[in-house]
């Protein structure tokens, strides 16, 4: 299992709307594809308001093909959840998970 981790800051007041989107939105889109195993959304707070860190969790590198593209390591950030975020990642970080609890 591979885990996919991104994180983006929302803009001040905005984060319930990101989260809304995100599940409402992306994360449908992901529950759909083929390999998708699951999500984890968390936050980290700090002096600028909370960081939102997104771990998915995928099959296998096809898998994640099929949600990035060609380039999995770029970012997925639609333009709606762009004009939602202060900042965020342009590039993810890819995990191989080799120990649970």
């Amino acid at each position: 299992m591979i885990m996919r981790r991104w994180a983006g800051v929302p803009r001040p007041g905005r984060e319930a709307e990101y989260l809304a989107f995100l599940r409402d939105e992306v994360i449908q889109e992901m529950k759909a594809l083929p390999g998708y195993e699951g999500i984890r959304v968390l936050r980290a707070r700090d002096g600028s308001g909370g960081t939102v860190i997104v771990e998915s969790y995928w099959s296998d590198m096809d898998a994640i093909r099929g949600f990035a593209g060609d380039d999995p390591e770029r970012a997925v950030v639609p333009s709606a959840a762009q004009e939602l975020l202060e900042s965020f990642d342009t590039y993810v970080g890819h995990y191989e998970v080799i120990l649970e609890g």
